[in-house]
């Protein structure tokens, strides 16, 4: 008899989730921060030096027995009895709160570990993903971006090439629409991960994009599904003016707007709402749209200037013939 710790698709629910998000001390946060930083001051320190490769080695011994921490608990409780539930809560709950916690660690240290360990790290994380719980993969996500991100990673051009594969190969199994969130940071991944790709092996590189292109359009349409999900999450009807709201208040995130592939495509949604928006909700939100987008065009003019310098202008000018 399946668990009822575990949904139908054998993920962990929400409710150990939920029970996961009470957890935690403030002097314990402070004690994790405190490792934390110390663990990155080393493997900064050692990145010239042979002891690397062991140093790192060693936290991925520690990955290993924390990042497998919430499959094998689920996996034990898809076997427990009835009268076994709190224990089994219990030991999901501490499953992912280390796993958590170490991810958080990982996000600064992966960066700076050797490249064999790397990639040990790599095949970790993507093995939360099949848990199919959006903190988890979040989180997931946020380590793999950072490692891509990173201009002083030790990551190789094919263990790159292959994050980015898994990512762009993964579809509705890993781009949830009802995830928002974790739709922005899967496209902040791909979209630093190609950048720094094309930095380190140019043909590689282009050897992948014509497969990323092909796979990321229904993904881009990820981000009109996430948005219509937070509009049915508020009560509100599927309205122009909704889609409205819903696009200048996630481009008003920090997430949404440190990626130029996610800011392209919420402006040619607005570009396509825009004459269908309510007047008198135009007039209201005027200044504070225009502002935005103006903030948006100077911080996109280098990174993205299709989105900035084309579609950006458009929308400012739709606004100002609506008025």
């Amino acid at each position: 008899m399946p668990s009822a710790l575990l949904d139908n698709d054998g993920g962990i629910t929400e409710e150990v989730m939920a029970k996961h998000g009470n957890s935690g001390q403030p002097e314990s946060q402070q004690v994790r921060k405190r490792a934390q930083a110390c663990v990155v001051e080393v493997l900064a320190g050692l990145q010239a030096s042979p002891a690397l490769v062991p140093a790192s080695e060693a936290i991925t011994r520690v990955s290993q027995a924390l990042l497998k921490g919430p499959e094998n608990a689920a996996r034990a409780a898809a076997a427990a009895s009835n009268k076994q539930r709190s224990a089994a809560e219990e030991r999901i709950a501490a499953a992912v709160s280390d796993a958590l916690h170490l991810i958080g660690g990982l996000k600064m240290a992966a960066p700076l570990m050797a490249a064999p360990s790397v990639s040990v790290v790599v095949d970790l994380l993507f093995q939360l993903y099949p848990l199919k719980q959006p903190l988890l993969s979040r989180h997931a996500t946020e380590a793999l971006a950072a490692l891509c991100e990173s201009q002083a990673s030790h990551v190789s051009p094919n263990t790159l090439a292959q994050i980015l594969m898994v990512v762009i190969d993964a579809g509705d199994a890993l781009w949830v629409r009802k995830d928002p969130d974790g739709i922005l940071a899967l496209t902040r991944l791909l979209e630093a991960g190609f950048l720094r790709l094309a930095e380190a092996d140019p043909g590689l590189c282009a050897a992948r994009l014509p497969r990323a292109f092909h796979a990321l359009t229904p993904q881009l349409v990820a981000v009109l599904a996430a948005l219509t999900e937070v509009i049915h999450a508020q009560g509100l009807p599927l309205t122009p003016t909704s889609f409205f709201a819903a696009t200048m208040s996630a481009l008003e995130k920090p997430d949404t707007r440190n990626s130029s592939l996610v800011v392209q495509a919420m402006c040619h949604l607005l570009s396509m709402v825009l004459p269908r928006v309510q007047q008198g909700v135009l007039r209201a939100k005027f200044v504070g749209a225009t502002s935005l987008l103006a903030s948006l065009l100077e911080e996109h003019r280098q990174q993205a200037p299709a989105a900035a310098l084309i579609v950006l202008p458009i929308i400012i000018h739709r606004l100002l013939l609506l008025l």
